[in-house]
């Protein structure tokens, strides 16, 4: 009788050594640059889940969709310019992978917390200048002709689409910081995905992060 108790007390052990152990939490380095890959990047990382509970479905979708909708908001623009918009974000996006990078290094990593720095070499700040006067200039480069015949909607739709020349030929210009900048990533244990880890102050967090890589 004593044996089978002991037998079942073992088994207890062995079970909660079992679970303990499929809750390990995830590398906190792993975790910071599977969340630069996908919020900054924009790639389809499926290691995502693997560090952090999913929140939206597609956030590269998110990102390429709130990106349309704030620039077109800025430019007065409807639909029918999305598509331009969008090859906009696909040149921005190309050109962070292509001259951005960045380091992760832990810090501390324990009793469900963790400090990750990040490295971060940037873009540097669009020097947009007079934008009216760049636009007159990509105008007077495209020999738009304008007359007293040339109707409001007409003016309208030349100025939207040289604006939209402009910012595209400020994406291709842009290059990376010649000086890498820190930002401290602090993360905790998901109190319900125990492997898991929450960014704290994830808001102000990415904000910040963007800013660091010339996004802002």
């Amino acid at each position: 009788m004593m044996k089978h108790k002991y037998k079942i007390i073992l088994l207890g052990l062995l079970m909660i050594l079992l679970l303990s152990a499929c809750q390990k939490q995830t590398d906190p380095k792993a975790a910071a640059e599977s969340y630069v890959d996908t919020y900054i990047y924009g790639k389809d990382n499926a290691k995502f889940n693997d560090f952090f509970e999913d929140k939206t479905s597609d956030i590269k979708k998110e990102s390429k969709s709130a990106f349309v909708k704030e620039l077109s908001a800025a430019l007065e623009l409807d639909n029918t310019y999305d598509a331009n918009l969008s090859r906009i974000y696909e040149s921005l996006n190309k050109k962070l992978q292509d001259v951005i990078k960045f380091k992760a290094e832990t810090i501390e990593n324990k009793e469900g917390k963790a400090q990750v720095d990040l490295m971060i070499t940037g873009l540097t700040e669009w020097q947009t200048g007079d934008f009216e006067k760049e636009v007159i200039k990509d105008l007077t480069a495209q020999k738009v002709k304008i007359t007293h015949k040339t109707t409001d909607k007409e003016l309208s739709n030349i100025a939207k689409n040289s604006s939209l020349r402009v910012i595209n030929k400020k994406v291709n210009e842009v290059k990376a910081n010649k000086k890498a900048q820190k930002i401290t990533m602090l993360l905790v244990q998901d109190p319900e995905f125990k492997e898991k880890w929450i960014v704290q102050n994830e808001d102000e967090f990415l904000k910040e992060l963007s800013a660091k890589f010339g996004l802002n």
